[in-house]
């Protein structure tokens, strides 16, 4: 199966802007540069993702490739929960919390779980194409008024949860990667790259400028940006218009290895390390170290399937 060269290394680049976000990333250099890359810049890697999972999923158009396609989710998702249960795993836990972590993940492993969920709802409207318009447009609404009432202290009691989830956060994005490719719009805008570019940096600048003013304003934490709707599917556009082709998966393994790694490198480095003392070398020893350490499990993945 060809693969998409650039997009499988721009997937290995968005996995290192999710370690920098998880970990400060530019902390030691200001406070500004570093909310503007961990609550800015750093943010357009999960919606892309998004839009990748939703692009590639349209290939799946019968209910057997779907009941496949979330049986191999599910086993990655319990495996590698099965690997970080020392960190959310205990006897003495409220047996309601130990549900909590199974259903909504540990750490960075919500994705997963909140991508099986998002397919799910997907799937079941996926043939309503009014409906399936609607609820994008709806959640996304909904997901992004949610992130801010909560940033800004205007209701009380919304948590992450609340906008970070299968439904405000991932359908849309999913959505919008699924129709790029049922109605071929990276085939009709490809005469057009260069105002694709232009959109790009316009994005990039809008993107800047949002999570500039909302550090001035508030300093909240921020996973959806208003400017992420507009910059990420560019992005991939761009992307996915490539030309150059590769015959290797390794790259795209590479970056599933990053990602589900990512955690577990940095706790056992910050063993060792003083994380107060440069937060920035910590994110990029981490980040060496997966890509190192993504040999090993792709290596594995080869015996023992759905490690990556």
């Amino acid at each position: 199966m060809e693969r998409n060269f650039y997009l499988d290394c721009f997937r290995i680049f968005l996995s290192f802007l999710i370690i920098g976000l998880h970990f400060n990333f530019l902390s030691e250099v200001s406070p500004t540069v570093n909310y503007i890359f961990v609550q800015g810049i750093s943010r357009i890697a999960v919606p892309t993702f998004l839009i990748i999972n939703g692009y590639y999923f349209f290939s799946i158009s019968s209910n057997t490739d779907f009941l496949k396609w979330l049986k191999r989710l599910y086993l990655l998702y319990s495996i590698w929960m099965i690997i970080y249960a020392y960190f959310w795993f205990h006897f003495n836990r409220p047996i309601n919390s130990l549900i909590n972590f199974f259903f909504f993940g540990y750490y960075h492993l919500w994705y997963l779980i909140s991508l099986l969920q998002c397919a799910l709802v997907f799937w079941l409207i996926k043939k309503h194409k009014t409906l399936l318009l609607i609820c994008c447009f709806l959640f996304a609404i909904i997901g992004i008024l949610l992130q801010y009432l909560n940033a800004f202290g205007i209701v009380s009691g919304l948590t992450t949860g609340h906008h970070r989830n299968f439904l405000f956060f991932c359908f849309p994005f999913f959505t919008i990667g699924y129709l790029i490719n049922k109605n071929k719009i990276h085939l009709r805008t490809a005469p057009h790259r260069n105002r694709i570019r232009v959109g790009i940096l316009i994005g990039i600048v809008f993107l800047l400028l949002e999570s500039y003013l909302n550090y001035k304003t508030t300093k909240e934490s921020f996973d959806i940006l208003l400017s992420l709707y507009f910059l990420t599917p560019l992005l991939f556009i761009e992307f996915i218009n490539s030309k150059t082709v590769s015959n290797k998966k390794n790259l795209a393994l590479i970056s599933s290895s990053i990602y589900l790694s990512h955690v577990l490198v940095h706790y056992l480095l910050a063993l060792f390390f003083k994380t107060e003392a440069n937060y920035s070398l910590l994110v990029m020893a981490t980040f060496l170290i997966c890509y190192l350490v993504s040999f090993l499990l792709i290596h594995l993945n080869k015996r023992y399937k759905y490690i990556l």
